[in-house]
């Protein structure tokens, strides 16, 4: 918090404030450091002989460690855009967002196998933080999705799933079927394929 607050700090100024010994705060800092949430942004070398004074400042990941609102924020604004735009306009700018998401993805080979092709979009969602997996079972080939990056904003608002579906659609080449969602309260999403044999 003290970091947050004033934006940089040294051990002693830390200790100081803690009213911790410099060698236990500088332990502390060792180990956030390990950890990417902190960095030593300069260093003022004193006069004479003794150890540098380092200036500890946080990272842009230590940003959250810190409460944010998100996800209140998204619901917000979906909300604000149905009741000013209407569902269906909604729903065009979620099919854009879409559209670029998938001008960012790799070029899937349609010459490819099925099993090919769910294999290679399971592994780019799980690149994007989806942790997908692929099978097949009963006779039904299907990508199943346990991470969902918007959990929190999906369950109020659905229609954000659909991001998810044509993303899916276009990688694997196959029309999907959700058959279970994480909103519904199942652990996972699971999408099927819709094929005629």
């Amino acid at each position: 918090m003290i970091l947050k607050r004033q934006g940089e700090s040294t051990v002693v100024q830390l200790a100081g404030m803690l009213d911790l010994t410099p060698v236990t705060v500088r332990h502390h800092l060792d180990i956030l450091r390990a950890d990417g949430l902190l960095e030593a942004s300069a260093i003022r070398r004193r006069h004479g002989p003794g150890r540098p004074r380092f200036i500890y400042t946080l990272t842009a990941e230590a940003a959250d460690c810190f409460p944010q609102c998100y996800d209140d924020l998204a619901n917000e604004l979906l909300d604000e855009m149905q009741t000013r735009l209407g569902k269906q306009e909604t729903r065009d700018i979620l099919n854009a967002i879409a559209t670029k998401r998938l001008e960012q993805a790799p070029a899937q080979d349609l010459s490819l196998s099925l099993e090919e092709r769910l294999k290679h979009t399971a592994a780019y969602l799980t690149e994007q933080g989806y942790i997908a997996s692929w099978g097949k079972e009963k006779g039904n080939w299907f990508i199943r999705i346990c991470n969902c990056l918007y959990q929190n904003v999906s369950s109020h608002h659905p229609e954000l799933c659909s991001i998810d579906l044509l993303v899916l659609e276009q990688l694997s080449g196959e029309k999907l079927e959700r058959v279970q969602s994480m909103p519904d309260g199942y652990h996972a999403c699971v999408y099927q394929v819709v094929r005629a044999d």
